[in-house]
């Protein structure tokens, strides 16, 4: 008789946590169902639309406050004797201009930063290349367009240090930007 009871007692220790598993495996699966698994956040680029040259520019970490100045097309008279047109965008930055504001260029003179501090895009109707532009850094075309991004001769807008740190990351970005460049 004591073995049987044992026996019961067992079992019924057994069938508790049978019970108590199979409830906390439900509850469990009702959580899982009531609280959705979080979404992974997908990330649209962000792009600048220069209607100006009919480009879009992806607009990277680092560029995200990035302003531009367009100047009108105007025509010119290429080297071969051919006339070609051309439209110029310049690129700076509100980080630039702020963290030059105060500063100088040369003694003397103050920092102007705020009209292409980081490069320009110039869009030609005819190849670039053919023009000899010394301070092309990049050609490219795009939906049968002519670009050429171009820096300044290695001078800054800014003697400021930070300015020029600033500057440099930027120039980079606008370049990397640049290659990925899409029409409008």
């Amino acid at each position: 008789m004591i073995f049987e009871i044992i026996i019961g007692v067992v079992l019924v220790a057994v069938a508790s946590v049978a019970v108590y598993t199979v409830v906390q495996n439900k509850k469990t699966d009702q959580q899982a169902i009531a609280e959705p698994a979080p979404k992974e956040e997908v990330k649209t680029p962000k792009y600048l639309d220069i209607k100006e040259i009919g480009l879009k520019l992806p607009i990277l970490a680092g560029l995200e406050d990035i302003t531009y100045k367009s100047y009108p097309e105007e025509s010119q008279l290429g080297e071969s004797g051919k006339l070609f047109s051309s439209t110029t965008v310049n690129f700076s930055s509100k980080s630039i201009v702020e963290a030059a504001k105060g500063t100088e260029y040369t003694p003397g003179e103050p920092a102007t930063c705020e009209n292409g501090a980081i490069g320009a895009i110039t869009k030609y109707s005819i190849d670039p290349k053919s023009l000899n532009q010394p301070y092309s850094v990049e050609q490219k075309t795009v939906g049968g367009k002519y670009y050429d991004l171009s820096f300044a001769d290695g001078g800054y807008c800014s003697s400021d240090e930070k300015a020029v740190e600033i500057i440099k990351k930027q120039m980079e970005l606008l370049k990397k930007s640049f290659a990925s460049a899409e029409a409008l």
